[in-house]
């Protein structure tokens, strides 16, 4: 047994937290860096580390670097994860994921420096352990027979590198590599240097601390690095031509004005694709004291996370009207949809900027409880909350009939409402699918707001002429 091997074999039975060891010289001497996650007593981890070797015959000085689990998250790529280990002849490296990983970014090195300005960017796929190579997308060149020529020289290329770089490393770690001009769809990969790195690079959400720990435990945290998800191939942002009715009633209560005033309506609206990205929705209803109301959507949506768009509403009570336009968002966190509006209104209920917050969160995929805060225009009202549910109680009975309630409230006035949805072209979808991947929530039926009716000024007595 050669003594690196004996080293290894007393940091293996040492029972300390270390993943790296490497052989370094520290002020001319040799000298051992150990690397650990665990900052706190790092002197009583080289006193052990050094009292162990000793007792083995080797009288080598020790030092510990502890990393912090939250900077090497913010590391955008495998090469700069390798390079925070330092460098020198690696002693122990039980999980192997650092000798892997600078394998790995010599492999890109040599990759690069033999294809030359072609390679844009080089990906690890850690599961499938294959290297993706994008090149240049020279596709629309007139000479169609070059193009091809030099696609398969730079494979012929490729594959001479790889075979050699297979030579120097463990025979258990294979790599395939593949070249293309864009990186596969749907997969979490590794930007292995620096250059492969884009703004669409994020540290997972999964990285935290205790989780960073346990996969170098299981020998996987060095190639975490930073990752880039590639998305799959978008769903559209309206899955099909789709429809909507709510039929609803309930009351309201204005402190001075009306005591349990009822209302009632019907709204309507349809949404369609247009094209892969955007889509556009009608919509209008009728209803008790004169009410009518319509309004639009354009919006752009991707339904793996976020929705954004305008619109513009009408509303008219008893003759007394409200105009809208503004913006709106949606942004889908798993179980969670937050969304919001802000825009102007004009009309006989007040001018200038409105907005609301909502957060919708799924309890199971058919019910969701909301709730919510609207400012409007200072009239005495301008801020309100409101909570509710939806739940859709029989997809494969019922499908696309769902049932509401809600209630809002505010300064000197409250409203209470309840009724049914039934919608049209989505069957068998759940109501947070539905909600991501049919049609936006409606803008029109603002009965809050034109409920009140208008308010008249008295004028003040004239005065006596004596």
């Amino acid at each position: 047994m050669t003594e690196y091997n004996r080293i290894a074999e007393v940091f293996a039975h040492l029972g300390e937290p270390l993943f790296l060891v490497r052989e370094s010289e520290v002020e001319g001497a040799r000298a051992l860096t150990l690397h650990t996650m665990e900052r706190r007593n790092a002197a009583r981890l080289a006193a052990r580390a050094q009292e162990a070797l000793r007792r083995d015959g080797s009288d080598v000085r020790c030092r510990v670097v502890a990393h912090n689990p939250r900077s090497l998250r913010r590391i955008r790529s495998l090469e700069a994860l390798s390079r925070r280990f330092g460098d020198g002849r690696v002693v122990y490296d039980p999980t192997g994921f650092v000798g892997r990983s600078e394998a790995v970014a010599d492999c890109a090195r040599r990759l690069r420096a033999s294809l030359g300005d072609s390679v844009r960017n080089i990906y690890l796929d850690t599961s499938r352990r294959t290297l993706y190579v994008i090149v240049k997308d020279v596709a629309k060149a007139s000479n169609v027979e070059a193009v091809m020529s030099e696609r398969a020289e730079l494979v012929r290329r490729a594959t001479t590198i790889m075979q050699d770089w297979q030579k120097g490393v463990d025979a258990r770690f294979a790599l395939a590599v593949r070249i293309g001009t864009e990186p596969p769809r749907g997969l979490k990969l590794v930007s292995v240097d620096a250059k492969s790195v884009t703004q669409t690079i994020f540290a997972p959400f999964l990285e935290r601390k205790g989780l960073v720990r346990g996969a170098l435990a299981m020998g996987a945290a060095a190639l975490l690095g930073t990752a880039v998800t590639v998305p799959a191939a978008a769903d559209p942002a309206v899955s099909a031509v789709n429809g909507s009715i709510i039929v609803r009633g309930g009351q309201y209560d204005l402190n001075n004005v009306d005591d349990g005033k009822g209302e009632g309506e019907i709204l309507g609206k349809v949404t369609f694709p247009l094209g892969q990205s955007f889509g556009a929705q009608v919509e209008g209803g009728v209803g008790f004291d004169e009410y009518y109301g319509a309004g639009g959507h354009l919006f752009w949506r991707d339904p793996s996370w976020a929705m954004a768009g305008a619109f513009v509403s009408y509303d008219n009570n008893s003759q007394s009207d409200l105009v809208r336009v503004g913006a709106e968002a949606d942004f889908y966190l798993g179980n969670f949809t937050v969304g919001g509006r802000v825009g102007h209104q004009s009309g006989d209920f007040g001018e200038g900027g409105f907005g609301n917050v909502d957060v919708s969160f799924y309890v199971t995929p058919n019910l969701a409880a909301r709730a919510g805060v609207e400012f409007e225009p200072d009239d005495g009202r301008d801020t309100t909350a409101h909570v509710g549910f939806e739940w859709q109680p029989a997809v494969d009975s019922s499908p696309g009939l769902s049932v509401f309630a809600d209630g809002e409230w505010g300064d000197d006035y409250d409203h209470v409402r309840a009724g049914l949805k039934i919608h049209f072209g989505t069957t068998g979808m759940t109501l947070i699918d539905r909600e991501r991947k049919a049609d936006p929530e409606f803008v029109t039926g603002n009965r809050r707001s034109a409920g009140y009716g208008p308010t008249y000024e008295v004028p003040a007595p004239a005065p006596s002429p004596h």
